[in-house]
């Protein structure tokens, strides 16, 4: 009885410091640079934590503190909260029109999904009550997709992310 009582409490403080540790990985968005999207980041430390990290990126996609961090897909630095967004969908598959009910149809040159920045600019606090409704709705029927291993990145690789969530 001791044995399992010490093991279930020990369960729990490992599980309690991994989210601890991943918070505070979070909390460094801010500082996210040019660097940030790099193999050995932060950034994918936050995703190869899988659906551990899920809550807390929800949590993150209203916050509009900037950075110097760019991507491909929005015009100027991104905010946290896009930072926020961009690791919960490598985590996740996000059905934007689903999510949002609203059609973005419009596949830029550069393969981005057109104007969904431009909603999560306008729609902050909206579009993270509907991805949390949509993960609160869906996250008993997550399961994992493995990914084809010819289709990982080099950053997937290194970091053993060798799938994501769908329902």
């Amino acid at each position: 009885m001791k044995k399992t009582a010490l093991l279930l409490f020990l369960i729990s403080v490992c599980g309690s410091a991994q989210k601890q540790s991943l918070q505070m990985t979070l909390d460094k968005m801010a500082k996210a640079d040019s660097g940030y999207f790099e193999c050995h980041s932060s950034y994918w430390k936050i995703v190869a934590a899988k659906t551990d990290a899920i809550p807390l990126l929800i949590a993150k996609l209203d916050d509009t503190t900037p950075t110097t961090a760019k991507n491909k897909c929005k015009d100027g630095n991104l905010k946290v909260g896009d930072i926020a967004f961009l690791a919960l969908a490598q985590i996740m598959r996000l059905p934007i029109a689903a999510i949002t009910q609203m059609q973005f149809d419009v596949m830029e040159a550069n393969g981005c999904q057109g104007y969904v920045f431009d909603y999560i600019d306008a729609n902050r606090s909206q579009f993270k009550t509907q991805v949390n409704a949509y993960y609160l709705q869906n996250k008993s029927k997550l399961k994992f997709q493995k990914y084809n291993s010819k289709s990982l990145n080099r950053c997937q690789r290194k970091n053993k992310i060798l799938g994501y969530y769908d329902i």
